[in-house]
């Protein structure tokens, strides 16, 4: 600052005399007509596009870093069985900087849309799925055709500790959820994080299914039912082979 002020104080002692007038110098000419030197307005980001799907994953991340679960939560629409427990974990990072990759390509598939953003929050890597529903498609939730966190995908040390933030009861012990199923039939899952369970309540019965490795999403089963899902949709498959798709409330 002191430099500046300086160097401005130098530049004024130096204007101090008045420079004689030319009277043979050239008038200065007018600025051409039809120029701005306004900046050309950027073009408007579109939606749909794997960049503001990166932007979503930003959100996200330092949302949840920050301990704000709720601005955190407006932007997933994962598995229910696993979203405290996610953001548990991710808040244990602290003020650790977050760093968002390029977004991969657009993956498409029966009307749904998925990006990969790979992520690096401190010295941890890992990479957010994020979804929407392809436009045409009709959904009952009114925000299905806007990108949001489906799953998070974390390192096996990471992920050990998401599992000792659950057992520190840092997230409840269990969860529910509550899915409409084909022909009206209502479905009710309690979600054991400690035990990696999933007891099922539909007319009056209720069974426990033990928890399996699923690539993504949820992947429950015993007794000869077999509970599947990503995000709020599910499919529940029973002994006698039938199967009913539902969607979490």
């Amino acid at each position: 600052m002191r430099a500046a002020a300086a160097l401005g104080l130098g530049l004024l002692a130096g204007c101090s005399q008045p420079a004689a007038l030319d009277r043979n110098a050239a008038a200065p000419s007018a600025m051409p007509t039809g120029t701005s030197s306004a900046r050309t307005p950027a073009k408007p980001l579109d939606p749909t596009s794997p960049a503001a799907a990166g932007l979503v994953a930003r959100r996200f991340l330092t949302s949840a870093v920050a301990g704000d679960k709720a601005a955190a939560l407006r932007e997933w629409r994962g598995d229910p069985a696993s979203e405290q427990a996610a953001l548990s974990a991710i808040t244990t990072y602290g003020a650790a900087p977050v760093r968002v990759g390029r977004p991969g390509d657009e993956d498409a598939g029966m009307g749904q849309r998925y990006v990969t953003v790979p992520f690096r929050i401190g010295d941890t890597a890992g990479t957010l799925v994020i979804h929407r529903v392809a436009e045409g498609v009709e959904s009952d939730d009114p925000h299905a055709h806007q990108w949001r966190v489906r799953s998070i995908d974390l390192p096996p040390s990471a992920a050990a500790g998401m599992a000792r933030v659950v057992a520190a009861g840092q997230v409840p012990a269990e969860t529910s959820a509550t899915y409409q199923c084909d022909g009206g039939a209502v479905l009710t899952v309690r979600f054991d994080n400690r035990a990696d369970t999933a007891t099922l309540a539909m007319k009056g019965q209720s069974v426990t299914l033990a928890g399996q490795r699923a690539a993504s999403g949820i992947w429950y089963a015993g007794a000869g039912y077999d509970l599947r899902g990503k995000g709020r949709n599910a499919r529940l498959a029973a002994p006698n082979g039938l199967a009913k798709d539902c969607v979490a409330r």
